[in-house]
């Protein structure tokens, strides 16, 4: 590929009292009988109030406050426990889960809730798929639930929706962990999604990224490719096709969208190595235009790999049709499960002009910014950031899993160096970049509007407009996707 070209593959006044005339003062009078005093008209005076009475009526009204007290002690007795959730000091935090179950989670849990008796969490799992189904997005269904009073203590959310969820997660304390020490605990990308304005809004328990998946018996003696130039020779070189010209063994899952798990992802990804940014496409519409048109040559050249007819890429891996593969680790399981002899391995990304990038796909959990415990809830975040509780996480899904997730945290990375299928992943951690281009997040939001968008333009490339057309369109997508949903 040429130096310095992109994918080329060819208040009213107060009114004053009235005034109250003087009263001369009374004459001396000499000593007198019991007997009231009669006035010229026969009328006895009437009686001067006396100390006893005053003292009567002193001791009443402070019987009164005391009873008016006593009944607004009591009420507040019964009713904080209810408002607050709280019992002789006890707390019970809300917390919605995404994707992992119980069993993962609910020994951290246990941990935590065992260093702090007071405490007391209620995990609950979140359906995204359902939801969806149902019409309540979750990012949409939290924001709502959270601003009527009637949401999670603490939530998980996807690394790309902090511009949907902002609004009611709360910035966390300087006692869970400081900006300076979470920047240097979590890979940059942690970073960059998750501090705004000095603010952390989330802690990460993974970390997940694009890798390669290859076929070894397919390869065979060919070099796993480095850059994108190999990559593409490479996948040529694999592919088998027919004597009617199908394609019978692909050597890359590249060229569609409909077909290609991820492939909003992917394409994404390409995206990113051309230093586009979705916010502003236009900013470098001739390197978007490459991107886009490399990634469509795969389906639509003479040396085509792939073709709209095939199975799911997945599918077409498992069965051992498909030489390079790219997903993330949570496919391991999947493929495992649809045949649990196939021999893969897992390499980073191919490289464009030698920089290494990758996509990062990961969720973290925050808290609600209405919660009426947040001491409570931050100390639960500044237990999910140890290191011991994230090495706890990872155990816990390689038991019900098969393999653990990707570390989170830079200084665990090293201790999983010798598992080939899980480290790959977590190696391509520190260039690992964001990008709203992502497939299966079910958020009805942010996500789906931008692979709706690329989805159109990849159409349009493979059908009869030029890449420069496609581009446009895209821009001016991704353009009103950012009014609605941008920070």
């Amino acid at each position: 590929m040429a130096e310095n070209v992109l994918f080329d593959p060819s208040a009213s006044p107060s009114t004053a009292p009235p005034s109250v005339p003087s009263v001369p003062p009374m004459p001396a009078t000499p000593p007198v009988s019991p007997v009231a005093p009669v006035q010229k008209s026969g009328q006895p005076l009437p009686a001067t109030p006396s100390s006893h009475s005053s003292l009567s009526t002193l001791i009443k009204i402070a019987i009164a406050l005391l009873v008016l007290i006593l009944l607004i002690g009591g009420g507040l007795i019964f009713l904080l426990p209810r408002l607050t959730g709280s019992s002789n000091g006890k707390v019970t935090l809300v917390y919605w889960g995404i994707w992992e179950d119980k069993k993962i989670m609910q020994p951290l849990i246990d941990g935590f809730e065992k260093q702090n008796p007071n405490i007391t969490i209620d995990y609950e799992e979140q359906d995204l798929k359902k939801l969806v189904q149902d019409n309540q997005a979750y990012p949409k269904l939290v924001v709502a639930r959270i601003n009527a009073g009637k949401g999670p203590d603490i939530f998980r959310f996807q690394n790309t929706w902090y511009p949907m969820v902002a609004s009611v997660l709360a910035p966390f304390t300087q006692s869970v962990i400081s900006t300076q020490e979470y920047t240097n605990t979590f890979f940059p990308v942690v970073s960059s999604d998750l501090v705004h304005n000095g603010a952390i809004y989330g802690v990460p328990l993974s970390i997940d990224t694009l890798a390669l998946y290859v076929n070894p018996d397919i390869l065979q003696s060919t070099k796993v490719p480095t850059d994108w130039d190999d990559f593409t020779t490479t996948a040529q070189h694999l592919t088998v096709k027919g004597a009617d010209g199908t394609i019978t063994t692909a050597g890359a899952a590249m060229g569609t969208m409909q077909n290609i798990s991820h492939a909003s992802d992917i394409v994404g990804l390409l995206l990113a190595d051309s230093d586009v940014t979705p916010d502003n496409i236009s900013a470098n519409a001739v390197n978007a235009g490459k991107a886009l048109q490399y990634y469509t040559n795969f389906a639509n050249s003479t040396g085509a790999t792939w073709d709209s007819s095939l199975p799911t890429s997945l599918q077409m891996f498992a069965k051992g049709n498909l030489a390079m593969y790219i997903g993330y680790s949570w496919d391991i399981y999947t493929i495992r499960s649809l045949n649990p002899t196939l021999k893969f391995q897992i390499h980073p990304m191919p490289t464009l002009f030698g920089v290494k990038r990758t996509v990062a796909n990961y969720w973290a959990e925050g808290v609600s910014v209405k919660s009426q415990h947040p001491k409570e809830a931050m100390l639960f975040m500044k237990y999910l950031t140890q290191k011991d509780t994230q090495q706890q996480f990872y155990t816990n899904a390689a038991k019900v899993r098969g393999f653990g997730e990707p570390y989170a945290r830079k200084d665990l990375a090293d201790t999983i160096k010798n598992n080939t299928l899980i480290y790959p992943f977590v190696e391509q951690g520190p260039d690992a970049v964001s990008s709203v281009f992502m497939d299966d997040t079910f958020d009805a939001g942010i996500n789906t509007a931008s692979t709706q968008a690329l989805n159109d333009a990849i159409t349009q490339v493979s059908g009869s407009k030029t890449a420069d057309a496609a581009v446009s369109t895209l821009s001016t997508s991704m353009n009103k996707v950012f009014q609605l949903y941008g920070e």
